[in-house]
């Protein structure tokens, strides 16, 4: 029932998060850490203008930037009834909102990672740049930076996420693993369901770029490397709507995309829809390596997977660019100019 109002420019921490930022920053948490809101409101705005970002932002989450060091056991985040917004002047880079995010060399590491919303809103925004290594129900790592975690737990109920960025949206996590630019992301098992949710992704003037909405995302750069042995994903009565002016690159929709030398790879996969909404929109580009219920790699991409299943019930899937799409799988494998191996792939509808 209480609400908070912060703002600071880098290693900003809110709602019981942690945010780390800087070379020589380090914190180890030997215990657990669980954060529990219940009909509370946070509101964060990061400090910012070019050439100078903020950043390294933990609300309600776990960050870190800047080569900053982050190790702690359980980790469990849980909203009911509650708002956060975290607003970013400039560019964010490195946060983590109910959820883990890493940029510039940074390291962080979790045995294990639970995140539980339910009629919950979370809304973070990028009035004049993007929105880079951000982490919401999930993890996103770039330039450099590395995150180990052990087993993702995430679950949205009657909830809506959204992310708007004036410019780009790089390696952003929602429910899903995200990695880009030399980062490296390894997860054991990965679980995320969400019932009764809206989750938007918009780049107003730019694009999107190492997307993981329920599944894996990697693009750009040969080290760049997202790893899970089992991926679990489900989706009951929800819409994701992933938008962007220019392109779409390495994005996973459900699924496991990948682009430019990028490298993505996980065990068993599993996914599921039911009476469900899925759209990418590319106003004035193209869509490369995109998987929706499926995988997709693109330009020199690695892909691999053991098996996978994919149930569609009464959903509708839809992808419109405006140029041409190229290594996009739907319910299947879209390879283009990549590297794409797995087992058996099983679609229903």
């Amino acid at each position: 029932g209480s609400t908070v109002t912060v703002r600071g420019r880098r290693g900003l921490s809110a709602g019981g998060g942690i945010g780390a930022s800087g070379l020589g920053s380090s914190l180890s948490i030997r215990g657990s850490l669980s954060v529990f809101l219940s009909g509370a409101v946070i509101n964060a705005t990061v400090d910012g203008e070019s050439p100078w970002h903020g950043g390294g932002a933990g609300i309600a989450g776990v960050s870190a930037q800047s080569g900053a060091i982050l190790n702690a056991s359980v980790t469990r985040f849980f909203a009911a009834n509650s708002t956060v917004r975290v607003g970013a002047a400039h560019n964010l880079l490195g946060a983590g909102v109910l959820g883990v995010g890493a940029h510039a060399s940074a390291h962080v590491s979790l045995h294990n990672l639970t995140v539980n919303i339910v009629n919950s809103s979370v809304v973070v925004s990028a009035a004049s740049g993007g929105n880079v290594a951000v982490g919401v129900l999930g993890l996103g790592v770039n330039a450099q930076a590395s995150a180990a975690i052990g087993n993702v737990t995430a679950s949205a109920a009657a909830s809506h996420l959204q992310f708007d960025a004036a410019g780009d949206n790089f390696a952003v996590g929602v429910l899903g693993i995200a990695g880009t630019i030399g980062s490296r992301a390894a997860v054991e098992a990965v679980r995320a369901v969400a019932v009764d949710t809206n989750l938007r992704v918009a780049a107003a003037t730019g694009r999107c770029n190492a997307i993981a909405a329920f599944g894996l995302a990697a693009s750009q750069e040969g080290t760049t490397t997202v790893t899970a042995s089992k991926v679990t994903a489900a989706a009951v009565n929800t819409t994701v709507a992933l938008s962007a002016a220019t392109n779409n690159t390495g994005i996973a929709c459900l699924g496991i995309g990948a682009f430019d030398r990028a490298h993505a790879a996980a065990g068993a996969i599993t996914l599921y829809a039911e009476a469900s909404s899925l759209s990418i929109l590319t106003a004035a580009g193209s869509g490369h390596g995109v998987g929706i219920f499926g995988m997709g790699a693109n330009s020199d991409a690695l892909l691999s997977a053991a098996d996978a299943s994919a149930s569609v019930i009464r959903s509708t899937i839809t992808a419109n660019v405006r140029d041409h799409l190229a290594g996009v799988g739907v319910l299947g494998a879209g390879t283009w100019r990549a590297n794409t191996s797995m087992g058996v792939f099983t679609a229903e509808t």
